[in-house]
């Protein structure tokens, strides 16, 4: 497990993986927010809750104003938000009652389950979404779907994964993990399909 590092925003922003810091760590520094919000990484979804009480003994905690827990909801967006209620609660924490809704006083709670909404799904789900017009995507599912022929189809959201890195790898510079592929343009920041995380970010 990841460890909490010194505090030092008063908006602090907890997510799921080092793909997802990464994206949230460029959102934050284009929107301009960089100087009130700090992203940290939790680690594997079973590792918040201790996470979350190794956060609190964090130096500055007294000062954060506002937290807020991003992860992927997988196949269950309900289970997810039930999942990340369980160790807000478990540390003490306010529990928002719906993903998105803040709750809570010093710090102030808010949960966002990815893709957004009740869709099933990840972070890759929404790159997929901003990419879903680049005509390379034709190719990658050809590629994919011949895969699955030979070995079967992949579990869970194993195949957002699959597409959305099998289509960076048709890039001038395949090996470059999200964060890097945000920074080349291979994937459009400003499209709709990250409103979500944007939206999320400017009213933490």
């Amino acid at each position: 497990m990841p460890g909490p590092r010194g505090i030092e925003r008063p908006k602090q922003v907890l997510v799921e993986g080092n793909d997802c810091l990464a994206v949230l760590r460029r959102f934050v520094d284009r929107l301009g927010l960089a100087d009130m919000i700090q992203v940290q990484d939790f680690g594997g979804t079973s590792e918040l809750r201790r996470f979350l009480r190794a956060f609190q003994s964090a130096s500055n905690y007294d000062q954060v104003t506002s937290l807020g827990i991003v992860r992927d909801a997988e196949n269950d967006p309900e289970g997810a938000f039930r999942s990340v209620c369980d160790a807000l609660q478990y540390a003490g924490l306010a529990v928002p009652a719906n993903p998105i809704l803040p709750t809570g006083i010093k710090p102030r709670t808010s949960v966002l389950i990815l893709p957004g909404g009740t869709r099933v799904g990840n972070l890759e789900s929404l790159c997929l979404q901003a990419v879903a017009a680049d005509p390379a995507m034709a190719c990658v599912d050809a590629f994919l779907q011949c895969v699955e022929n030979l070995s079967g189809p992949w579990a869970g959201m194993m195949r957002e994964k699959a597409r959305l890195r099998a289509l960076l790898a048709s890039r001038r510079r395949p090996h470059l993990l999200l964060g890097y592929a945000l920074d080349e343009g291979y994937l459009p920041w400003e499209s709709p399909a990250f409103d979500p995380i944007k939206q999320y970010l400017t009213d933490l």
